[in-house]
């Protein structure tokens, strides 16, 4: 959240899935206009190319300064690979140019209005007013991880005195097992554990199955019988 005016209004969304939603309706309606990204992580990558394989024309609206970005993850992909997120990562640069796309580097959002006209601001504090029709807030989420004793939520960030943040301070995993440093049995996937990539939960997961399944054998317990079994005290955490 933004936490700015009219981020509650019903053209203004917050996943990518309600974004898609409402792109369709309105161009069923015929009225697509323009579509508003804000963020500058994945998914709004994501959104972004929708809005292009579908031919709607997007304004990209993100806060940093690309030539000083070097912790984007978008900035550290492999060449050669995710040919989609490179097109996405050189369009913001301006490496490469869309008639359906437009960069706003440096800028925040600053209200949306009923009328879907909505108010940034440049890093020189330079006003600028756009007309959107459907707004997506890709700027990540805060887990909340309030269910978990306090002894334990407490130690399991790689600094300890800090809340975990999976930007700035993500769960200390072994990065093979995907396991808690501090914690037996607990184990973190996704942006916990500061992997904000969605396609290498894949390989999160596996280690995790595999960590447990070993651990599983140690104790002669099958993992039908660890579910089953409410009381086991070598249970796994995943989170």
């Amino acid at each position: 959240m933004l936490g700015i005016p009219g981020e509650e209004l019903l053209f203004v969304t917050h996943s990518l899935s309600d974004f898609k939603k409402r792109l369709k309706c309105s161009k069923r309606r015929g009225r697509p206009g323009s579509a508003l990204v804000v963020g500058a992580g994945m998914t709004s990558a994501d959104a972004v190319l929708y809005c292009l394989d579908n031919d709607i024309h997007v304004n990209h609206s993100f806060y940093q300064d690309l030539s000083k970005a070097n912790n984007l993850l978008l900035s550290k992909l492999p060449s050669g690979y995710y040919l989609e997120y490179q097109r996405v990562w050189k369009l913001m640069k301006g490496l490469e140019t869309s008639h359906l796309y437009t960069p706003l580097e440096g800028t925040r959002v600053r209200s949306f209005s009923t009328n879907g006209e909505t108010i940034l601001t440049s890093s020189s504090e330079i006003e600028q007013s756009l007309a959107t029709s459907v707004g997506m807030i890709a700027i990540g989420s805060q887990a909340n991880l309030g269910f978990l004793p306090q002894d334990i939520s407490s130690v399991l960030g790689i600094d300890p005195s800090q809340a975990i943040d999976s930007k700035n301070n993500s769960v200390d995993i072994d990065s093979f097992l995907s396991q808690s440093e501090r914690v037996p049995n607990l184990y973190a996937l996704g942006p916990l554990a500061g992997d904000n990539f969605v396609r290498f939960l894949f390989g999160s997961g596996l280690a995790c199955a595999k960590s447990i399944q070993n651990s599983l054998c140690k104790t002669n317990l099958s993992p039908t019988q660890s579910i089953l079994s409410s009381t086991q005290t070598n249970d796994s955490t995943i989170l």
